[in-house]
């Protein structure tokens, strides 16, 4: 496996640019039974969103134009990726096929925008990596069916046999997690999946993730012997045991081993803070325009190279001038992933932030006026609220924006610095925004 990024054409057009992509040798059975001309020469490419990729499309690798895939089969969706079979095209048809100058082009800014977007493992990587490792630890592992909604990712059954020389079969559930921030796993997590373990009558719940545990966590585990965690540490020990799979994850292991601690990105501004940082902490709640300026200046520092063009717009009046929008950005050119898959793939052409300055965590009766601003396409049901302490009645906003198909992220305070502390060691701060959205979806 080995992580690039490609564009995406059909026939004479390209579709997009920049998409970042993990690329695996398909099993030649696998290939022949999905007809693939040369099976040898078959493919997969995991993509991080579910792209309206065809049959028939063109995928072509940036880091070398020579390389460039057909899509021979139908394209796989799950919520939250994509799986779509290639094949290469060989040199000789690669003279018939219409592959554009445009996706050849490697400027600097590109470049370093796929060294950021491929610091994070993403999720559905991870997941094909517990599941090879559950199967050579010696369980049968069946995936669950995408249609039905149990709220774990795999079943797995264990074999066991008895002093008397009888066998069966344990059942446990697992759940897998990852988040480009690794952090601490909170106990209601492991209070979640120990439900579902209940629910579905199983031997044991496993949660393989590559956050380590907080204290609270940790005792819940003691106290229920039916619970196991695989966290970063136990997940690196097991891998010892298997080179193939270190070998075919090496671009995924080491993002584990150095992954980045959420925690610790608060930590690491004590002793020399950023400007933006003191003024953040500094600032007093109630006054509502400098906060709104503030965190217009931290927008600013955070994305200014992740659009193209980019600006903040600040104080946008809706079209009958009754109401005002804090901050609009564009989402034009987005240059990481996640931004695209908004752009494309869920419609998202402007980013809608609004700012609260509230000395307690803001009350949901107090943003319902807010829902009233993605009536606007462009914003396409996606907004990120951003207030001093986050959002108190978390649960009820969830519901009410998941019924209405809407994504409403909270950003507080302590979030603002992580993403400044982010930027400032290089790091994307999007990281964190995207982390945020797929904590959204899992709750949903």
């Amino acid at each position: 496996m080995f992580n690039t990024i490609v564009t995406w054409q059909r026939g004479h057009d390209i579709i997009q640019q920049h998409i970042l992509a993990d690329i695996q040798d398909m099993d030649v059975p696998e290939a022949r039974d999905l007809q693939a001309t040369s099976p040898t020469d078959a493919f997969w490419v995991f993509t991080n969103f579910e792209y309206d990729i065809k049959k028939g499309d063109i995928l072509v690798n940036e880091a070398n134009t020579s390389e460039a895939y057909r899509v021979f089969a139908r394209v796989r969706k799950y919520p939250g990726h994509s799986e779509i079979p290639v094949e290469l095209i060989s040199d000789d048809e690669q003279q018939s096929v219409p592959i554009h100058e445009e996706a050849e082009q490697k400027e600097d800014s590109q470049q370093s925008d796929k060294g950021r977007a491929s610091t994070a493992m993403k999720g559905f990587v991870f997941s094909k990596l517990v599941h090879e490792l559950l199967l050579k630890l010696g369980y049968r592992v069946v995936a669950e069916p995408r249609g039905v909604d149990t709220g774990v990712d795999f079943l797995a059954y264990y074999p066991i046999t008895y002093p008397d020389g009888t066998t069966s079969e344990q059942v446990w559930v697992v759940e897998v997690k990852y988040r480009n921030l690794a952090g601490k796993l909170s106990i209601d997590t492991l209070r979640q999946i120990y439900g579902y373990s209940k629910m579905l009558k199983a031997s044991k719940a496993l949660l393989v993730t590559n956050f380590t545990l907080s204290k609270e966590a940790r005792f819940f585990v003691t106290q229920n012997n039916e619970l196991e965690i695989w966290d970063v540490y136990k997940l690196l020990t097991l891998l010892k045991r298997f080179p193939e799979l270190r070998q075919k994850y090496s671009d995924a292991i080491p993002q584990l081993d150095n992954a980045i601690d959420e925690e610790e990105l608060i930590d690491k501004t004590l002793d020399s803070q950023h400007e933006l940082i003191r003024e953040l902490r500094s600032l007093p709640t109630g006054d509502g325009k400098a906060y709104e300026e503030l965190v217009k200046r931290i927008l600013e520092f955070c994305f200014c190279d992740g659009f193209s063009p980019f600006a903040v717009k600040d104080q946008v009046y809706t079209y009958n001038k009754k109401r005002i929008r804090d901050f609009i950005i564009d989402n034009r050119s987005p240059k990481l992933e996640f931004w695209q898959g908004l752009k494309y793939v869920r419609k998202v052409e402007k980013i809608l932030f609004d700012a609260k300055n509230y000395k307690n965590p803001v009350e949901y009766r107090e943003i319902l006026d807010t829902l009233r601003y993605l009536t606007n396409k462009a914003f396409d049901n996606f907004i990120i609220i951003i207030s001093r302490q986050g959002i108190k009645d978390y649960e009820e906003a969830l519901e009410d924006y998941a019924d209405k198909k809407q994504v409403a992220l909270f950003i507080s305070d302590d979030d603002l610095v992580k993403m400044i502390t982010l930027k400032i060691e290089r790091n994307s701060p999007t990281l964190l925004i995207e982390d945020r959205y797929y904590d959204f979806l899992d709750k949903k």
